[in-house]
């Protein structure tokens, strides 16, 4: 189904009003529209393209991966890091706002950012999982800010929600997207239910988006993608991961190597060059 929108931004030029913080805190994913202007829209175009002309920071061709024979899934990890355009976005642009908002947060770290790209015509899906079971992190406190870069619904592969599963306190075994599963078996996660084998059993929430619009939701927030079953549509978005106040570093088996550093401390806060506070939040 496709979910309701959530009210528009106040009066008072705010972008998150309550209904998207009460959405949020229920559903644990909301759509806020029209987020970013046209020169950052442009911006992140330009930065995913050369990316994947380059086969940039962090590349995978899932497709490639699968044996896949038309279109592409792909992925660029840990972007900002390699680009002053984007660690100036991350910092500075109204996401940041955002997610101090609906998180409730005085502090906002920035955790890592990354792109996604299905061609028109790409079958592989965008596998269910919960994203924070592939993170060194324990918290409430853990939100994704996923920016629309084209026109985007259900058949281009629009990204899918368990509403309120983030309420669920269950931990499931996180899998590769692509190829052999690469993530390490953790004994005492449980194994991902089969969504797609009786949808009507969840309340699945979903949105239409235009470029700007951006999906905000809780790092564990079942949710999962279908493939670009378009012609001629391009399925492009950029997600920055953000963490709040309650957050520490919990390295586990399954967590992703690449954001594991020495230095942090198991229980401890993440403020770190890898994760740095931003500016204006403590």
């Amino acid at each position: 189904m496709c979910a309701a929108i959530t009210e528009m931004a106040e009066a008072d030029g705010k972008l998150v009003g309550q209904g998207d913080v009460d959405a949020y805190e229920r559903d644990g994913a909301v759509c806020i529209r029209g987020v970013l202007d046209d020169g950052e829209i442009e911006l992140l175009r330009e930065e995913i393209e050369q990316g994947l002309e380059r086969k940039g920071a962090g590349f995978k061709n899932h497709t490639e991966r699968n044996k896949g024979e038309t279109g592409r899934f792909a992925h660029m990890f840990q972007m900002w890091q390699q680009s002053d355009r984007l660690a100036s976005f991350t910092a500075n642009s109204r996401l940041v706002d955002v997610v101090a908002d609906l998180m409730r947060t005085s502090k906002v770290n920035l955790f890592f950012d990354q792109a996604f790209a299905k061609e028109p015509g790409t079958v592989d899906p965008t596998p269910w999982h919960v994203d924070q079971t592939f993170w060194p992190l324990t918290g409430r406190q853990v939100i994704t800010t996923w920016v629309a870069l084209d026109e985007i619904d259900r058949t281009s592969g629009g990204v899918e929600f368990v509403a309120g599963s983030h309420l669920w306190n269950r931990m499931f075994q996180p899998k590769s997207f692509s190829g052999d599963n690469e993530v390490e078996v953790q004994p005492e996660f449980e194994q991902m239910p089969d969504i797609e084998a009786d949808r009507s059993a969840y309340n699945i929430i979903s949105w239409d988006m235009n470029p700007g619009d951006i999906l905000a939701f809780n790092g564990m927030t079942l949710h999962g993608a279908p493939g670009n079953a378009t012609s001629d549509r391009r399925r492009r978005g950029y997600a920055v991961r953000y963490s709040g106040d309650d957050v520490v570093y919990t390295p586990r088996p399954s967590s992703t190597p690449d954001l594991m550093h020495e230095g942090l401390v198991a229980g401890g806060p993440i403020d770190s060059v890898h994760y740095p506070v931003v500016p204006g939040t403590r």
